[in-house]
């Protein structure tokens, strides 16, 4: 509980936070890591892996509105990111594209089960390059034309 302390007694500090949230999430505690990863986020000017690590909390627990907001400003803050140079995010390239393609995915999914068929487009065209994100392309574009007709 020593990393408890330190927030209270550094609580703008957001490495303390996401130290208090792993370890919330070591003993199981993900209500409360997400509250610290959160607190986190709202410190930090880079906040875009935290707010897939809050997306994955919240698809554990079964929360998928609240998942599928985090994996969308996730998303959009990647874009952002590479749009503007491209280095912002210190991480390997595959384990980045391999987090983009799970929100992607997961963001393609609850968007298909609520018909809201312009956002599974939008997040397609994030993995479009991909082999799943084509096939994905085309079932999307089969639903549509049978929902229209």
């Amino acid at each position: 509980m020593c990393i408890l302390f330190l927030c209270c007694n550094r609580p703008k500090d957001e490495r303390m936070w996401l130290a208090l949230a792993h370890c919330f999430e070591k003993l199981g505690r993900r209500f409360n890591a997400i509250a610290c990863l959160e607190q986190s986020a709202n410190l930090s000017q880079d906040s875009t892996l935290t707010f897939e690590k809050i997306a994955t909390l919240y698809h554990e627990i079964g929360r998928r509105e609240q998942a599928a907001e985090m994996y969308y400003k996730f998303l959009k803050k990647i874009i952002m990111e590479q749009n503007y140079d491209g280095s912002d995010l210190a991480m390997d390239y595959h384990k980045l594209e391999s987090k983009k393609f799970t929100a992607a995915n997961f963001l393609y999914s609850f968007w298909l089960e609520k018909r809201h068929f312009d956002q599974c487009e939008e997040v397609l065209q994030i993995i479009q390059d991909t082999e799943e994100g084509q096939k994905l392309m085309k079932e999307l574009k089969r639903i549509t034309t049978h929902t229209s007709q």
